[in-house]
């Protein structure tokens, strides 16, 4: 998968399934709207990597690390408490933060090359 695809992908993902989570919570914790944050911040840079800014790679590629590993205090909440929803919700965040990450890595070599040669 190319970088620009996977960056709107889970930014809309985070975006969908945390709004999920908190208008199916009975008492809805605003701490369960944090992944809208994240989802958007993905939306915001996403510019950044349709034009291969390398630096706006970089950042996002280390932005979805913190993002996966922020995800793992609510799937470990939702597994101890036996909420299979809440569950695949959260491991579905998770993958995609983590197919992202592989899809930056994977352009890291080639990544804003194309303008360097037309120069």
């Amino acid at each position: 998968m190319k970088p620009y695809p996977a960056t709107i992908i889970a930014g809309f993902t985070l975006i969908v399934f945390s709004l999920w989570a908190w208008f199916s919570a009975e008492n809805g914790s605003w701490t369960a709207l944090l992944p809208v944050g994240f989802g958007g911040i993905f939306l915001v840079l996403s510019n950044g990597i349709r034009n291969e800014n390398r630096k706006v790679l970089i950042a996002l590629t280390a932005y979805s690390i913190l993002v996966t590993l922020a995800l793992y205090m609510p799937f470990q909440r939702a597994w101890e408490g036996g909420d299979n929803l809440a569950t695949i919700r959260t491991l579905i965040m998770v993958g995609v933060c983590v197919v992202a990450v592989i899809a930056y890595i994977k352009s890291f070599p080639h990544f804003g090359r194309e303008k360097k040669k037309g120069k």
